[in-house]
């Protein structure tokens, strides 16, 4: 149930002189030994056990994923096994920004301009002054518990003010509310892990 990657994202990946293919892991048991990213692309259903067990065992030989998720896709609890196996989490809601400094200047206060953490990732878009535009996201924490090993970054990140509102598609109002979610919250965040095939390393948007 994933999306496909838009014509522009796949030609940028093809600059960088990688090959993009895909994989049925129901059907392939496996991740080709010569994968050098796994990307998954807006899931609109949870992973099975086995394509989890296949994602985890591949991460723990230093592969790396690309997680890209929308907002309202349901329940996936496997999704949420493997983020909080490298210790993050998703907070359950749209992010609605309060600061006007992070927002579409509309009036779209949950169209994000997050604010750029220092990292290789966002170097060039930080050198060129430009935006990550994060419509409807859904924010990410840390969590409170993991293993000392991991590295935590945050990639882009919302103001002090914003929050999460877990029910905004059925909200009258995107004003903050009883039973809304304080932030600050990473909308891009990253993880690396030393493993014996290399870093593992999990960025999550």
């Amino acid at each position: 149930g994933e999306t496909a990657l838009p014509d522009y994202i796949q030609s940028m990946i093809a600059k960088d002189n990688y090959t993009l293919g895909s994989v049925n892991l129901i059907s392939a048991g496996s991740i080709p030994e010569d994968c050098g990213a796994l990307i998954i692309c807006s899931p609109r259903n949870d992973l099975s056990e086995n394509e989890l067990s296949i994602i985890l065992s591949y991460m723990e030989q230093g592969g790396s994923v690309v997680l890209l998720s929308d907002f309202g896709t349901g329940i996936r609890p496997n999704f949420d096994t493997l983020m909080a196996a490298y210790g993050m989490e998703f907070v359950n809601g749209v992010v609605v920004e309060r600061d006007s400094s992070y927002y579409l200047t509309t009036g779209y206060n949950h169209y994000l301009l997050p604010v750029l953490g220092q990292h290789a990732i966002t170097e060039s878009l930080m050198q060129n002054g430009q935006y990550v535009l994060m419509p409807q996201a859904m924010g990410i924490r840390e969590t409170a518990n993991h293993r000392s090993t991991l590295n935590m970054f945050s990639l882009l990140t919302t103001s002090a003010d914003a929050y999460a509102k877990p029910g905004a598609m059925t909200a009258t109002t995107m004003e903050k509310e009883d039973g809304d979610i304080d932030g600050p919250f990473s909308v891009g965040a990253l993880v690396t892990e030393a493993a014996n095939g290399g870093d593992t390393k999990l960025a999550v948007f």
